[in-house]
């Protein structure tokens, strides 16, 4: 094996790993045109920061529904959509699922599935990270698989991941990196068509206000990527540096090679004469 097909061989992919990204920082830079807003005033009640994209939803509005930004695009494959957020304020509703912020993916499916992730404030003010798997059944019934697990920050992480037929709820809380897992089901394979993070407040007519710190999503395929400046340039380092490892190398031991072979001669002018 040559050196250069070592090379080629360690900076390939692995088979099998989710290879396009998906990333945007909410608290630098411009909005990746890929992702779009949804929800009654998106463009006045969304707002970037410097600490990441606010959204600020008054209890006396117009219109009640959702409000957030929705990725353009379907996720195929295995996936991991990762969410950074903060709940900056939530009233406690009266009634409903809670008032929070929100991820909801809708899978391509006969049953129509569809997936939730949130950190609410439920009716009766407990702050809980919920999980939420819902379809339909044969007789049109609405069928929902729910976990719920204490919310002790109100910042974090929130990541919903599938491999193959199975589907992972976990929670990052405040600023560790260490995912603890809500709930596992098992899924239909096919598409997220539609992918929604938002401020929500489930139609109760209360105040909330969030902010996305950042949105990572990692798939087997996506139409578009955006990787990380930094990954990226981390690998394209590394690679390089591989490469003149081994090209130093080969050139330290041709050197010794013919610096060996010089002296023999040498030595051999030397005992002939």
């Amino acid at each position: 094996m040559t050196n250069a097909t070592l090379v080629v061989l360690l900076l390939a992919p692995v088979p099998g790993q989710m290879r396009d990204e998906f990333y945007q920082d909410f608290r630098r830079g411009a909005i990746h045109p890929a992702l779009g807003q949804f929800g009654p005033d998106a463009a006045r009640v969304i707002q970037q920061a410097p600490d990441g994209l606010r959204i600020a939803l008054r209890a006396k509005r117009p219109e009640l529904g959702a409000v957030g930004v929705t990725p353009q695009f379907q996720i195929s494959g295995d996936f991991e959509i990762t969410v950074g957020y903060q709940l900056l304020a939530a009233e406690t509703p009266d009634s409903g699922l809670g008032t929070g912020v929100k991820i909801w993916g809708q899978i391509e499916s006969v049953d129509q599935q569809a997936m939730t992730l949130a950190h609410l404030v439920r009716p009766r003010g407990d702050p809980q990270i919920l999980a939420l798997m819902a379809r339909i059944d044969e007789d049109d019934q609405r069928v929902v698989d729910q976990r719920s697990h204490e919310a002790v920050e109100r910042r974090g992480q929130l990541r919903i991941s599938r491999v193959g037929s199975e589907l992972l709820f976990s929670v990052a809380e405040g600023l560790s990196d260490e995912f603890v897992e809500i709930h596992r089901t098992t899924v239909d394979t096919g598409d997220v068509k539609t992918l929604r993070i938002s401020a929500n407040t489930h139609d109760v007519p209360v105040a909330v206000s969030v902010c996305l710190t950042d949105l990572q999503i990692r798939a087997d395929r996506l139409p578009v990527t955006t990787s990380r400046p930094a990954q990226r340039s981390a690998l394209f380092v590394l690679g390089w540096l591989f490469v003149l490892a081994i090209v130093g190398a080969g050139g330290f031991f041709g050197w010794r090679y013919y610096s060996g072979q010089g002296e023999s001669v040498a030595a051999g002018k030397t005992s002939g004469g």
